[in-house]
């Protein structure tokens, strides 16, 4: 049995590898780091190019979307509500008087002369908008056709300078730090 140990390790210890296989297995080894080193340097650099393209998605065309979703929200509702042409609860064309009136409002009501200058006030009525308890200011135009203005809370953080058209109904909103103004007219 020895000798058959020693038979093995001298076949073992008589087989190696000489200088010039070894610097062949050293330079392949070193080829394929750099290899690996390299697909991982392009690997970082796009996804550090794909994450500043999420984020500036995220930044920048997200919010704009989710504006558009909420003022279209608002337009639809308030042309469904100016179409019903539900009669003023409150009659008068004086704001402070109809102001004074509207005690359940969680803002003062105004009549902004942005939009309304050439309407006159003939009355209001509560309603919401979004969930929101809103005024609903009924004007009439030269025509004397029927305009609405919807006043009510504003939460969001963005400024409202739109004009959607719905339907029969052209919607215009602008805002001023604490209400919304949504001003609805038939087209």
């Amino acid at each position: 049995m020895k000798n058959l140990n020693e038979q093995i390790k001298n076949i073992y210890s008589s087989k190696s590898l000489s200088i010039e296989q070894i610097e062949l297995i050293q330079q392949k080894a070193l080829r394929n780091n750099k290899s690996v080193k390299k697909s991982i340097k392009y690997l970082l650099k796009y996804a550090a190019i794909f994450i500043l393209i999420l984020s500036s998605y995220f930044m920048f065309i997200y919010p704009k979307n989710q504006q558009n979703i909420i003022v279209n929200n608002f337009a639809q509702e308030i042309a469904f509500k100016h179409q019903l042409q539900v009669p003023s609860v409150f009659k008068g064309n004086d704001i402070k008087e109809i102001n004074s009136q509207m005690v359940e409002l969680d803002f003062n009501l105004i009549l902004p002369d942005k939009n309304t200058s050439k309407l006159e006030l003939i009355g209001a009525k509560y309603c919401s908008v979004n969930n929101r308890i809103a005024a609903k200011l009924e004007l009439v135009n030269k025509n004397n056709e029927i305009v609405t203005c919807y006043v009510f809370k504003k939460i969001e953080k963005f400024k409202f300078n739109n004009q959607v058209n719905n339907e029969d109904t052209k919607v215009t909103f602008w805002d001023n730090e604490d209400v919304i103004f949504a001003l609805a007219q038939n087209q």
